[in-house]
């Protein structure tokens, strides 16, 4: 999933653990439903350990105040919320979002002077077509 070229909207609506989790993890977009948990590796070390070592889960409300989902939603509205943004990403220019999620994931393989550097030649090339 990491290396498809075009971006992946998550839709969680029960628990993401063991395979599920690394599914979502692997998604650009997520949207939970009010009440789904979620493991917490992408929102940092101290709040992992946290709630990996007592056991306490993650709600899919506390993953949005951390940024681990972009949305949380009522389940009736999950795949209306997921449509939605599949259609704002569909009306963009195809080639410049798959360019521009290439500078974003690579970026963030890089260091944070490298990875500006990345971006900043990724957008140029996107204003010189």
């Amino acid at each position: 999933m990491e290396q498809c070229p075009k971006p992946i909207i998550g839709a969680i609506n029960v628990f993401a653990v063991t395979a599920g989790f690394e599914i979502s993890l692997a998604c650009d977009i997520l949207v939970a439903v009010k009440g789904a948990e979620k493991l917490p590796r992408i929102i940092g070390p101290n709040k992992a350990r946290e709630i990996s070592l007592t056991a306490m889960p993650l709600t899919a409300e506390q993953a949005e105040k951390l940024g681990f989902v972009n949305y949380v939603v009522e389940e009736s509205e999950l795949l209306k919320k997921v449509r939605q943004l599949a259609g704002a990403i569909v009306k963009n220019k195809q080639d410049l979002v798959i360019r521009y999620k290439s500078v974003i994931n690579d970026g963030f393989k890089l260091d944070l002077h490298h990875g500006l550097a990345l971006r900043s030649r990724g957008l140029i090339s996107f204003t010189k077509e």
